[in-house]
């Protein structure tokens, strides 16, 4: 599962749900794998990602809720 993340992963890494998540992912059309993750009682398919997409979501994330604390900040100077 090198250079894979799973969807799970990711969402709880971004704060979103799965489904939202999922939605996105088929929304933008990014080709995703199904890998093997062993239960006590057998095999799971989970749904994965490349890792570079999942960076490159993280930091477009982190960067929208940097600019919306910037802007809830000046919302808040300009009127106290």
């Amino acid at each position: 599962m090198r250079g894979q993340m799973t969807v799970a992963a990711l969402a709880e890494r971004l704060g979103i749900t799965r489904s939202n998540l999922h939605k996105r992912i088929r929304r933008e059309g990014v080709k995703t794998t199904k890998v093997p993750c062993s239960t006590g009682g057998g095999v799971q398919w989970l749904t994965a990602v490349p890792v570079n997409y999942a960076n490159q979501l993280a930091r477009r994330y982190e960067e929208a809720r940097a600019n919306a604390e910037m802007l809830a900040e000046k919302a808040r100077e300009e009127n106290p």
